[in-house]
């Protein structure tokens, strides 16, 4: 009886709080439907809201809070480079400071060095400039993932090998997908690369592969 008598009492006390929401609903419609501006300001405020927050966390969950798609993620590190003195602040490694790190470091499994810039491909109708990366042959292998088709960079392809990974966009787009692209030539900045690997998504750097992947970006680094 004890027990029926609590559940009465909750359903009373959720019927009265329904019944005051009701009418709480149909009394601020009603002086939203008398006040058609200011209900018209209040709507896009909402929306401005709303939709601000929604971008703004879309970026703090893409880049805070989703993990990497990489093995071993939250092993992962960025080492930058500071000098007071001369005003840098996060600057990526120089060659030789990176070969002293990799050789030095007692803290790091494996370092691996990128630079981040742009290529022109021609050869395959309007010349067109996409993303790419200059890495070390052992960039991929530090991020755990593989080439989808083909291979990925052996460790005495520096510079002078001249041998690039494809994106699946560019690969698409070049070559219509086609499985027989390995070994085949692709322009870049007027220089030959030969294709060894497609790297299709959505594993990814900087959340999109870049359009192609060349190893080494001086030759003192042709060897990491």
């Amino acid at each position: 009886m004890k027990m029926r008598a609590e559940r009465d009492g909750i359903a009373r006390a959720f019927k009265a709080a329904m019944q005051t929401f009701l009418h709480d609903l149909r009394f601020a419609v009603r002086l939203l439907w008398k006040s058609p501006g200011f209900t018209s300001v209040a709507i896009i405020a909402l929306a401005l809201g709303i939709g601000a927050n929604t971008a703004i966390f879309s970026v703090v969950n893409s880049v805070l809070l989703r993990p990497l798609p990489y093995r071993n993620a939250d092993r992962m590190a960025i080492v930058w480079e500071t000098n007071k003195a001369q005003g840098w602040n996060r600057m990526g490694a120089s060659g030789p400071n990176y070969l002293d790190f990799r050789d030095q470091s007692k803290s790091f499994e494996d370092l691996a060095l990128l630079e981040q810039g742009t290529g022109t491909i021609t050869g395959f109708g309007e010349p067109r400039q996409v993303p790419a990366l200059r890495v070390t042959t052992n960039f991929l292998p530090v991020l755990g993932v593989k080439p989808t088709l083909g291979r990925n960079f052996a460790p005495a392809e520096g510079w002078d090998q001249r041998v690039a990974i494809l994106s699946d966009t560019l690969w698409n787009q070049l070559f219509s997908r086609d499985p027989n692209v390995l070994g085949k030539k692709v322009m870049a900045d007027d220089i030959p690369y030969t294709v060894i690997g497609i790297r299709i998504r959505p594993s990814c750097w900087c959340h999109g592969w870049t359009p192609t992947w060349r190893p080494a970006i001086a030759p003192i680094i042709t060897s990491a």
